[in-house]
């Protein structure tokens, strides 16, 4: 077995400090393709999370697993406030989905802005749910969908309300991924993958409006190569963003200041983004294409590692049912 370990720093006063190190192996062994966008619900005590390539939903009940083909392509999912069914960012749009994975569109995002082939080659990726129930997620190239095989940046970063009304907030993403927000709600978290950054806004969380972006962490300033990127992030209740590394083989913890302050360290490169489940970290993983063989090493798992602290809240979309 490979062994990882989790290194935690003094808050206080930044020096390094290992208070534990652990073996880590996978707590679900599922060798998947492109595994993402976890969520635990503590209502129902179910952790969900999604394969993207593979257009499968995985419902995690203790270590009962259940696999759901869903009929698109998700890059997200969130609850809706009052429903058993799922909010999920799919292909074309916002959507709501069964535990079964059928799928009805609430609104499409090229009804709204008709931009050329966007429909076809464009996807939804991460996102979250702020304190009054909105949904922001981003948009992205399908890799598999555009000529040059390349992401571009012509992504966009979305803001979806309870009357479904669909905001255009930022332009000209490449890989929009990990949304969140501190504790006083003021401050709202971004990353932008192919930038290497996650930055920072002001957030006005009567309005859902942000200003003032700025670099809240550029990973190759903190010493990381350039094809590290940043991916999905969480925050926690000391309000540091735990924020997964793709190729990377980590999750950083982040103070609010900017500075690292400690990381999760897996066996396994394409690590993808991290979720609370009480005091433990409910890590995703994407299949490294360099390892050939079945293996840890593969990636495509998913881990658990308790940190000792939790996570703020996940927030429900609010959908108005008399729009």
């Amino acid at each position: 077995m490979q062994q990882g370990m989790a290194v935690w720093y003094n808050l206080k006063y930044f020096n390094l400090i290992i208070l534990d190190i652990v073996a880590i192996k996978p707590f679900l062994y599922l060798q998947g393709n492109l595994l993402e966008g976890p969520l635990y619900d503590p209502a129902t005590k179910l952790l969900r999370f999604i394969d993207i390539y593979e257009d499968k939903l995985y419902l995690v009940n203790g270590t009962e697993v259940k696999i759901v083909s869903t009929e698109s392509t998700l890059g997200v999912t969130a609850n809706i406030k009052g429903s058993k069914e799922y909010l999920v960012g799919a292909r074309h749009g916002v959507a709501t989905m069964t535990d079964e994975g059928k799928i009805t569109y609430l609104k499409k995002y090229w009804d709204v802005y008709i931009d050329g082939d966007k429909e076809y080659r464009m996807r939804s990726n991460d996102g979250a749910v702020d304190s009054h129930g909105r949904f922001w997620v981003g948009t992205m190239n399908d890799i598999h969908r555009v000529d040059n095989g390349r992401y571009n940046p012509e992504g966009i970063l979305f803001r979806v309300d309870a009357d479904l009304s669909i905001h255009r907030i930022l332009d000209g993403a490449t890989t929009p991924n990990g949304v969140g927000w501190n504790s006083a709600d003021n401050i709202m978290y971004w990353t932008d993958s192919a930038t290497l950054k996650v930055f920072a806004f002001n957030f006005d969380a009567a309005t859902g409006t942000v200003s003032n972006k700025r670099i809240f962490w550029d990973s190759q300033q903190a010493g990381y190569a350039e094809y590290v990127t940043p991916d999905g992030l969480v925050v926690d209740r000391e309000d540091c963003v735990w924020v997964a590394l793709w190729r990377g083989y980590k999750v950083v913890r982040i103070n609010p200041h900017g500075q690292p302050v400690g990381e999760i360290v897996l066996p396994t490169s394409y690590v993808t983004c991290p979720v609370f489940q009480g005091t433990e970290m409910v890590i995703t993983t994407a299949r490294d294409p360099e390892v050939k063989d079945e293996g840890i090493a593969r990636g495509g798992d998913v881990y658990k590692v308790d940190v000792g602290v939790e996570g703020l809240p996940k927030h429900e979309f609010v959908l108005n049912t008399d729009r």
